[in-house]
């Protein structure tokens, strides 16, 4: 993520509840809980056209919401382990 080259850097999403994310989340990060991952009004806040890194807890529910956006044509990974790594 921090190769110095800003230009190819993930939009960051926590697919965490939004109490998680208040007590703490990576830096930049926007909040999207994964059970709402593929609403409308949510996937407008990501662009299309950049790598997103996605991230929970523990990397399962973070590993669900970057199959549905790689699925729905985003360039989306998960967090392998999560916040817990």
């Amino acid at each position: 993520m921090s190769d110095g080259d800003t230009s190819n850097d993930p939009v960051v999403v926590s697919v965490r509840a939004a109490d998680a994310y208040a007590l703490g989340h990576i830096a930049g990060a926007i909040n999207i809980p994964w059970n709402q991952i593929a609403k409308p009004e949510n996937l407008a806040k990501l662009p299309p056209d950049q790598p997103i890194l996605v991230y929970c807890y523990t990397g399962h529910t973070g590993e669900v919401a970057a199959t549905v956006l790689a699925a729905l044509g985003y360039d989306a990974v998960n967090l392998k382990f999560g916040m817990c790594a």
